[in-house]
């Protein structure tokens, strides 16, 4: 499972590393707070969850090692409904409920709430952005992925520091389609 995690995060690495730095800037400058400002690119606020309903979910992987300006002690953890085996590993089935949880001292933000997922799975990568402003990376980001065999889909949930709220941003979203296959190994 850990060589699954380093694949992936090599990744993810490589293909955010293509990306121009410019591009997420045009993205993200793009969605301003100016409300008369009206674009295609769907944003929602992710607020502190009241309450989140764990029955029969089970950690899947858990990271609390994260530069969050806002809390040194937050982590996130992400949860499948997917029972153990005697040696601990999961076993899958076509699907399972997927959820990913952002645990702070001042509460829980669902970064993705709790989802069946059809014939794939979550994944997610922590990383601070460079804040011209402040001059420290202080821009906290998770880019959450949604893997299934029909979709694909990216969000990029980025914080807040004023509202200690997290924006969810829609980067990419491809549907109805016939997955072939990847450079990741599933499960």
């Amino acid at each position: 499972m850990r060589k699954f995690y380093i694949l992936f995060l090599c990744t993810l690495v490589l293909f955010l590393t293509s990306c121009k730095q410019e591009s997420l800037n045009a993205i993200t400058d793009s969605i301003s707070n100016d409300e008369e400002n009206k674009t295609d690119i769907p944003i929602e606020w992710i607020t502190l969850s009241d309450s989140i309903n764990f029955e029969n979910m089970n950690l899947y992987w858990q990271s609390d090692n994260l530069y969050f300006t806002a809390d040194e002690n937050a982590k996130i953890s992400l949860y499948v409904n997917a029972v153990k085996d005697d040696n601990g590993e999961f076993g899958f089935d076509d699907g399972q409920d997927w959820m990913l949880i952002m645990e702070t001292s001042f509460g829980n933000y669902t970064l993705f709430p709790r989802k069946w997922v059809q014939l794939g799975g979550i994944y997610c990568t922590a990383f601070n952005e460079y804040n011209n402003q402040t001059e420290e990376y202080d821009i906290f980001h998770v880019l959450v992925t949604e893997r299934q065999s029909a979709g694909y889909i990216i969000y990029d949930c980025v914080f807040d520091n004023e509202k200690k709220e997290f924006k969810r941003i829609l980067v990419y979203n491809a549907e109805n389609i016939n997955y072939s296959g990847s450079s990741v190994k599933m499960f």
